[in-house]
């Protein structure tokens, strides 16, 4: 309802108190609650609010419309339920909507019940958003309700949430993916599809994957600011900690410090992170865009003929594990020693980072060694299988032979209970 001193649908109050007594949809603790009964009676766009807060976690938890909207609740009189002495405000926006949801989210005693943190409303007011919405009272910057919702409120947990972890690009995107919008600001609005193929937006999208990152797990859920240059390393290695540990001892963190670069972003990229190959050691988006001709150009071609010659002896291993003959051949142990051989690759991925050679080559030789083993092992098993069916044919043959040269034998023994030949015409 906007604000009015009487208004046309005054005379409806009495119906939707009628409608409300005696209609079985409506759950008791609302029934005497006079802004459930008039925009239920209204219809139309004034009874969508009242089906989304019904489903929302505001309604589960008793929180009704009074607690964001001010006014009188128990009044079936219009002026009185929307009267400015009982602090109607109607419609909030910017940074009202701001503080009357931080009039309860930023509250110890009525959060605590619920698990739910309190310092947001601190986060935000650093952030872009908040910055842009409380000091410049932007209308254009995301506030409580872009992200979470109006009325359809619904916890974070709940897949049809606006802020569940699967629905955070799409929610971001609202904003960040409008052209009129962003132009004003000069961003980008090609992070979602860039984002959508990236390796962590693949396993997002296609596998629903709750450890991979979203916008918010990189940029801040309530304090939403871009990582700026000093900390974007820190960014990523909350969830890649054994990269960044390899990265602070490389010549790279030394450059960072003096420098700013090379960073995260500058060789992976930021929405688009493409799952990493050896191929970025040699590729021109590469090592090569820094170095061309240089220390560095060779230190990268080691790196790639290391990690590439250990691949191969993988590949080698799979292949040949996967030819032999599993009725013949007892293959588990050696799966699990390629899965170990694995394991050894993908943790040269991380330690490559520290731009140790020694380092990187006391893992791949490890990998390589392995693979080897099982390549040699299966081979000879097979050739020792093929001198085995090579014997078993001789032998088969030899017996065949036999059997042929004693049926021939066997032949040419005249049977004693046969008559000769001539016997019966001398008869």
């Amino acid at each position: 309802m906007g604000r009015a001193t009487r208004s046309p649908y005054r005379f409806l109050l009495p119906l939707a108190f009628l409608g409300v007594l005696f209609s079985s949809s409506y759950g008791a603790n609302w029934d005497d609650n006079s802004c459930v009964g008039c925009h239920t009676e209204l219809g139309d766009e004034y009874v969508v609010p009242v089906h989304g807060w019904r489903e929302s976690s505001h309604a589960s938890a008793g929180v009704a419309c009074e607690q964001c909207h001010g006014g009188n609740p128990s009044s079936w009189d219009v002026e009185e339920a929307m009267s400015e002495a009982k602090g109607f405000v109607g419609r909030p926006v910017g940074a009202e909507i701001v503080m009357i949801c931080g009039t309860c989210h930023a509250d110890p005693e009525r959060m605590r019940p619920y698990g739910i943190r309190t310092d947001q409303l601190t986060f935000y007011r650093t952030s872009h958003h908040g910055k842009a919405v409380l000091k410049r009272r932007s209308t254009d910057a995301a506030t409580c309700i872009d992200c979470h919702g109006s009325h359809r409120i619904l916890s974070p947990s709940h897949p049809k949430s606006l802020v569940h972890h699967g629905n955070v690009p799409e929610t971001c995107a609202k904003c960040h993916a409008d052209e009129a919008m962003m132009s004003k600001y000069n961003l980008p609005t090609d992070a979602l599809a860039e984002y959508k193929e990236s390796h962590h937006g693949m396993l997002l999208y296609r596998d629903d994957n709750p450890l991979v990152p979203d916008c918010a797990t990189c940029h801040g859920i309530h304090g939403a600011t871009p990582p700026g240059v000093e900390d974007v390393s820190q960014v990523c290695g909350n969830c890649h900690g054994n990269t960044a540990e390899s990265y602070a001892k490389s010549p790279h963190e030394r450059a960072r410090h003096f420098y700013g670069s090379p960073r995260c972003v500058d060789c992976h990229g930021n929405h688009r992170i493409l799952f990493p190959s050896r191929e970025l050691f040699t590729a021109e988006d590469g090592c090569a865009s820094c170095h061309a001709d240089d220390r560095g150009a060779e230190m990268a071609a080691a790196f790639y003929q290391e990690l590439d010659h250990t691949a191969s002896s993988l590949e080698e291993a799979k292949a040949s594990l996967e030819d032999a003959p599993a009725r013949l051949i007892y293959l588990d142990p050696f799966r699990e020693r390629l899965r170990e051989a694995d394991s050894r690759l993908i943790e040269a991925g991380p330690v490559s980072h520290a731009l140790d050679l020694d380092a990187l080559k006391k893992i791949t030789s490890e990998a390589t060694a392995i693979a080897d083993e099982v390549h040699h092992t299966i081979e000879g098993k097979k050739r020792e299988l093929a001198v085995r069916k090579g014997a078993w044919f001789v032998v088969a043959f030899v017996a065949v032979l036999w059997v042929m040269f004693l049926i021939l034998k066997l032949r040419q023994i005249p049977n004693p209970y046969e008559e000769p030949r001539g016997a019966e015409d001398e008869r």
